[in-house]
């Protein structure tokens, strides 16, 4: 389960860590309302050493009861180019957004203890 003491979460206000059963629901609802987003997934092993997966706009994020896809189309020349980050056997997601809202952060954790962190990013076209 994710570790929430250790997490950057309570620095945040967050909603929090979501039950599992409210997982598909909630990773639907935050594709369905963000997909086109500009977002960076990070990823953070073991040891604490962290790493840029992708960077670009969020395609999907989808969880199938074993596995949670992360899916990133980035910006490549020519041709659209996504890439689709598993998370296998996940143990934990948490969100910095109250029940309803839109987050500006979610943190799985998959059962090796690896954080994949999606941050959403402030898209220029709508800053103030």
């Amino acid at each position: 389960m994710l570790q929430i003491f250790t997490s950057p979460l309570p620095a945040l206000g967050v909603g929090g860590v979501l039950a599992r059963d409210d997982w598909s629901l909630f990773l639907d609802a935050v594709s369905g309302e963000l997909a086109g987003s500009p977002v960076v997934v990070d990823l953070t092993a073991r040891g604490d050493v962290r790493g840029v997966i992708a960077r670009g706009v969020l395609q999907a994020m989808r969880y199938d009861g074993d596995v949670i896809e992360v899916a990133v189309r980035m910006p490549t020349p020519g041709r659209i180019s996504v890439l689709r980050h598993l998370i296998s056997h996940p143990t934990g997601v948490a969100s910095d957004s109250a029940k309803g809202l839109l987050p500006s952060l979610v943190l799985i954790e998959d059962g090796d203890g690896a954080l994949t962190r999606v941050r959403f990013l402030t898209s220029p076209v709508f800053g103030g």
